[in-house]
């Protein structure tokens, strides 16, 4: 099974899995069950079954969004971009920006954001322009609190 970009289909996450090797059909077909019971997102069921981990559930969603994926132990946050976003903010969203370059802020996100928190986050950092990257939630979550510290707790 071959992707292909051009089309306007959007891949589904275990298809992407699926297409990168990373799962097996097995796999998908018993998460897709237990999916029908709960409700929850097929990634979190693959990956509470062990099936796959969350880096390679987040960079298929970065695929299926057509986004980048970053990886935040490798790519460190600009000083003025952490001081763009209020600690609030970040820890309410699960959002860490990353760069400031001209007028437009670079933001690492675990799940694609809405139009509104991306235009909020926009009004807030007196940015024209935001863009999003994908991480994984966990580093996403790790680089918060090693830059802003718990919520509720002085930054």
């Amino acid at each position: 099974m071959k992707m292909n970009s051009n089309s306007s289909h959007l891949w589904r996450i275990g298809e992407i899995l699926l297409q990168h090797n990373w799962i097996e059909w097995e796999q998908l077909r018993n998460a897709l069950m237990s999916q029908r019971e709960s409700g929850e997102r097929i990634g979190s069921i693959l990956v509470h079954m062990g099936a796959v981990t969350k880096e390679r559930v987040a960079r298929a969603v970065a695929e299926q969004h057509q986004k980048p994926f970053v990886d935040l132990h490798i790519l460190n946050a600009q000083t003025d971009a952490i001081h763009r976003i209020p600690k609030r903010f970040v820890h309410q969203y699960q959002i860490m920006p990353l760069l400031v370059s001209d007028r437009t802020l670079l933001v690492a996100v675990s799940d694609p954001l809405d139009s509104w928190v991306e235009a909020e986050i926009a009004r807030i950092a007196k940015c024209s322009d935001i863009k999003t990257v994908i991480a994984c939630a966990d580093t996403i979550q790790e680089a918060i609190l090693e830059v802003y510290g718990r919520e509720g707790m002085a930054a």
